[in-house]
């Protein structure tokens, strides 16, 4: 299967981004990110270059050449080294726009469902979609994901705290879900209690 058909067969390793609503963190954004630069940087010439544009959401700047002087122009070697310059740009920005068209897919196909669709209830989501618009989307989704630690209610953060607890105080017996579920309800009880 080839990169541009899915990038789930293609980067090894590579996890699903959840939502806080299901068990996303930031943590897990930033190795999803990773994994992504990795694969492009391994796997794809100039591959560098969407590796920048994952990390710092901005599209790398090419150098263009510097065409010679007049008097450089005289000299066989400084045009021949002009023209490979030249070459070289070329392929760089040309690899650049087919890195990118896969890029957008291996993200896409890459995140659940539920991250889809808030990610879908953005504004502009229709034209970057058309237009396969890789810093929209990762704008977009680390937008999603800079909020991933905000969104969940303080009850239910308190909840997931308070299990993390029971488990480790539990030492090397496995968290019964029955006592994790008592613990939890009078929690919650005397949270509300309280108020």
């Amino acid at each position: 299967m080839s990169d541009d058909e899915s990038g789930k067969a293609s980067i090894k390793g590579l996890k699903t981004l959840k939502t806080t609503g299901e068990g996303g963190t930031k943590l897990d954004f930033e190795e999803f990110k990773d994994k992504i630069s990795n694969y492009f940087v391994h796997n794809k010439d100039n591959g560098a270059d969407i590796a920048h544009l994952v990390t710092e959401r901005e599209d790398p700047v090419f150098k263009e050449p510097v065409e010679p002087s007049a008097a450089e122009a005289k000299k066989t070697i400084a045009l021949k080294r002009y023209e490979r310059q030249c070459k070289v740009f070329f392929e760089r920005e040309e690899e650049y726009e087919r890195n990118k068209k896969t890029l957008f897919s291996f993200v896409w196909e890459n995140v659940s469902e539920e991250t889809q669709d808030l990610i879908m209830t953005r504004v502009g989501y229709e034209q970057a979609n058309t237009h396969k618009n890789r810093k929209w989307l990762l704008k977009n989704l680390h937008s999603i994901v800079e909020d991933f630690d905000d969104k969940k209610h303080i009850i239910l953060s308190l909840n997931d705290q308070l299990e993390k607890m029971v488990k480790i105080r539990q030492g090397n017996m496995t968290a019964s879900s029955r006592s994790v579920t008592r613990c939890a309800i009078s929690a919650r009880l005397s949270l509300f209690c309280t108020k």
